[in-house]
């Protein structure tokens, strides 16, 4: 069980916890859970008004969306889960008819009535807050200090990975909220994390512009501006399209990952 009074320890907390219908599986206390580890009393006050600031609204555009991905949202091995995620922005891509042209996830949060605001939080670790309940949402909470949802290459990459989690997620693994930054169940991070790489940069796109390209520094500076994708996920899926690489274009690309031993 949660510990209510541990959070923080401030008695407003609890007891505005305490008053929610529906006992420990209200979207407060799935969000609370997620965020325990690393936010402040005070980030969790904000969390907690900006989920209560989000009415109750159905979207059949998500609904729509949903069904079209539901294939890649069934439990499988965690090294499958990457996989799916692919697969499921390349179906919702072929669903939009945008196989690989630039999208702006925030336009299609926008399309399926999905609201989006800003807060801005102590801690820049949690970037975002998905929600998605008959209480609350669907609606995105993003945190404009996050370490990613200050910019605006992060910011685009934050909401197609909230979006992931909502149409892989919210009948299943998460069924009421996703704290971006928070504790949640392994396998379910690396599958939204692949679906939005593939979202905003489809592997396919990467290999015609390094085929296109004198090198692979100019196709990766050419990806980033006509994507406005980070230059890390620009990286990541050069490598995940199956382009030949020399080993100079390994570590020219290693220097854009934060995580350059797994690359």
């Amino acid at each position: 069980m949660l510990d209510i009074e541990a959070l923080g320890g401030e008695e407003s907390l609890a007891r505005r916890l305490r008053a929610q219908p529906g006992g420990p599986d209200t979207p407060l206390l799935a969000a609370a859970r997620m965020a325990a580890p690393v936010v402040t009393p005070r980030d969790f006050d904000t969390i907690l008004a900006a989920i209560e600031g989000l009415p109750p609204a159905k979207s059949a555009v998500l609904d729509d969306w949903n069904a079209a991905l539901s294939p890649y949202s069934a439990p499988a091995e965690p090294s499958r889960m990457f996989e799916l995620g692919f697969q499921a922005a390349q179906e919702l891509r072929r669903h939009l008819g945008n196989e690989g042209e630039p999208i702006d996830p925030e336009h299609l949060l926008a399309l399926a009535d999905v609201a989006v605001h800003e807060v801005q939080l102590e801690s820049k670790l949690v970037d975002a807050i998905a929600v998605w309940s008959l209480e609350h949402g669907p609606g995105v909470v993003v945190n404009v200090a996050g370490a990613h949802g200050g910019t605006s290459q992060g910011r685009r990459a934050t909401l197609a990975h909230e979006l992931a989690h909502m149409l892989l997620d919210r009948g299943g693994a998460l069924p009421l909220v996703e704290v971006l930054g928070g504790a949640t169940a392994p396998g379910i991070e690396p599958r939204a994390r692949a679906f939005a790489a593939e979202l905003l940069l489809p592997r396919t796109a990467a290999r015609k512009a390094c085929a296109a390209a004198a090198d692979i520094p100019l196709a990766h500076r050419r990806l980033a501006k006509r994507f406005r994708a980070s230059r890390e996920i620009v990286a990541w899926q050069i490598r995940n399209s199956g382009v030949p690489l020399s080993p100079a274009d390994c570590t020219y690309l290693r220097g854009f990952v934060s995580n350059p031993d797994r690359f």
